[in-house]
This record gives structure tokens, sequence and C-alpha cells, in this order.
């Protein structure tokens, strides 16, 4: 179950959408406990008129206990957790498309798991991985790129020998670093294209199963520097957030 703080937050959001085009909010329900009294919602709106209070949201309450539709107007934040649960509840339920949107998303629970093999030092025997398929095709376009304005070269001899051979003679060259040299417009393909397979492993893999992939793939079990190269992967990809996020194995603490 939620908690206050939780609901609230829904329910406040919720409101906030819709009091842009509407005084009263009526695509909403729910059973309230108040003062004793199970109540039915009629409407949900803001106070405009106390100066103190502008802003805050109240409901306004029909008694479900009596014949005289008895009604009260209540604070909507000083209603219970369950009362405020059973509202988000029951108004998912009637008015399911213009609620769902504000609920919070359950994450999945990883189904990825591993077994460290300690014949083979701690290599990891992973399983229920579904999307290192996908991650290792993308790797694999990288690996496979071809680009023919750009070309590695760690010395001035190859690089002449390498804009011979590619025919960028009467073409100005840059070194980008790491070896990787290439016209203006090479380079710039090719940093485009890199952040294009980037963004496609943001989206289409797990972070966690990425890392423990890159974990055995860099021998991280017996590494003298940890996990350092997966480490970076991670963060080259989804950022030093994620990798905080991750349970991480023979940590490199020099980060």
């Amino acid at each position: 179950m939620r908690t206050k703080e939780q609901s609230l937050d829904i329910l406040s959001r919720y409101a906030k959408s819709r009091l842009e085009k509407e005084n009263f909010i009526f695509c909403i329900a729910g059973e309230v406990n108040y003062e004793g009294k199970k109540w039915g919602i009629y409407s949900l709106a803001d106070c405009t008129t106390m100066p103190e209070h502008r802003g805050r949201l109240f409901l306004r309450l029909q008694s479900m206990e009596t014949q005289d539709h008895e009604e009260k107007e209540v604070w909507l934040d000083e209603l219970d957790e369950e009362s405020l649960n059973s509202i988000i509840e029951r108004s998912r339920v009637l008015f399911k498309d213009a609620f769902e949107q504000f609920i919070p998303k359950e994450k999945e629970k990883p189904t990825v798991q591993y077994e460290q093999d300690w014949d083979r030092d701690g290599y990891l025997v992973i399983s229920g991985a579904k999307t290192l398929d996908t991650y290792k095709e993308l790797c694999q376009k990288e690996y496979e790129y071809n680009n023919p304005e750009i070309f590695f070269a760690f010395n001035d001899e190859g690089v002449k020998e390498k804009r011979k051979e590619l025919g960028l003679e009467d073409k100005e060259v840059f070194h980008y670093g790491g070896g990787l040299c290439g016209t203006k417009e090479g380079l710039k393909k090719f940093t485009e294209d890199m952040e294009a397979i980037r963004e496609e492993k943001r989206k289409k893999c797990d972070p966690y199963e990425v890392y423990l992939y890159e974990y055995n793939n860099h021998e991280s079990f017996i590494s003298w520097d940890g996990d350092l190269e997966p480490a970076r992967i991670i963060v080259r990809i989804w950022g030093k957030e994620t990798l905080d996020s991750i349970k991480r194995l023979n940590k490199y603490e020099n980060q």
C-alpha cells in the first residue's frame, strides 16, 4: 500500500492537470472515512477564497450512512492513508483513461540472475537475461562500423598511408584522439552514429544485465582494477546515477 505522502502526490498531480481546464473535478470516486462515518465523494476542487489556504485541495462529500444526503467539505490532506488509497483505486477503475497516467509505474524486478563459478575464478554464470542478445548485436554494429572518411593511425607515416589509401589526400584530416583520425564531416558523422547506437542501448538494454556481461567480458573477477571497465561502460551509456543503483561486484574503489 502507498504511504499517505505518495497518495497525496498522485491526487495532487491529477488535480493540477484537470483544474487547469475546470473548476471542479467530478471524475473522482472512492469511499472516505471521516469523523467516524463513511462518505462518498461528490467533487474535488482547490481553495481560491482563503489566502492562507490558496491552492489547497478539498473534497465535497456526501454521507453514505444517512438518507438525508448530508454533505461536508474536508481538506484532502486531512484524510487518512486508507481513504486516500480508496480514492485512487476507485478512480482508476471508473476513470482509467483520465487517471492512470498519474500512477507511477512499478519497476519490474530483474529476472537476470548469476552464480559465480569458482572453478573459473569467479566467472559469472548468467541466467534469465532478456536484453543481452540485443546488446551484443549493437556492440557488433559498433565493431563493424564503416565510414570511408575516418581511420586509425598512430604516427605521421600511418596517417599519410591511410590518407592515400582512402583517397583523402586533398582533404584536411583531424586527430580525434586514441589514434582516430578523419575529415571534419567524417568525424561528425562518426560521433552522431555512435551516439545513435548508444541511444539504442539506453532504450533497449538493461544496465544490470550489461554490467554482468561486461564484468565477464573484462575478466573483472580477476582484474587488479576490479569492475573498473564495466563501471565505465555503464556510466558512458546510462550515467553515474545508474551505476550507483547497481549492486556491484569486486568494486573498483578509486573512482
